[in-house]
């Protein structure tokens, strides 16, 4: 397991840094004769994946498993989630543009209006009903942009 990390820490392909800092650790505890597979589960906090990494680790130095059937059932998993992950922010690209525009719309509805000679400003800031709807407006605004930037997060994280 020790060689097995070493190498994975040498030449395995880019990857975010902190999974790197986890199994270059690993990897150096296992040379010094410490447990590399408590390094791996100790950074679960920052990957699950890594965790489950450690302890089939451990499973394997422990109880003599073969480990190699046990983390490549754990690759495939591991690559199918980045798969679906993909294909979520694709399919969430769509609608993540469309939000922005319509948020954008009111705002440029102003600056038409204005453009045509049609004072907006000064109606929606002038009192009256006028504030009322700029101030309803906003308010929706707000709502609308924040419930769709919380609809984006539970689909992203699979809620």
């Amino acid at each position: 397991m020790q060689a097995a990390a070493t190498h994975a820490a040498t030449t395995a392909p880019p990857a975010p840094q902190p999974v790197v800092s986890a199994v270059a650790a690993a990897a150096r505890a296992a040379a010094l004769g410490r447990d590399g597979a408590a390094e791996l589960v100790a950074a679960g906090e920052q990957s699950p994946q890594l965790a489950a990494v450690g302890r089939l680790w451990r499973l394997a130095v422990t109880r003599g498993i073969a480990v190699a059937d046990l983390l490549s059932t754990q690759v495939d998993n591991l690559q199918a989630a980045a798969r679906h992950r993909a294909k979520v922010q694709a399919a969430l690209a769509g609608p993540k543009t469309s939000a922005g525009v319509l948020a954008g719309l009111p705002v440029a509805g102003i600056g038409l209006g204005e453009l045509l000679g049609g004072n907006p400003v000064g109606y929606l800031t002038g009192g009256g009903f006028g504030t009322v709807c700029l101030v309803g407006g906003t308010a929706l605004l707000c709502a609308g942009t924040l419930s769709a930037h919380a609809l984006f997060n539970r689909a992203e994280k699979g809620v």
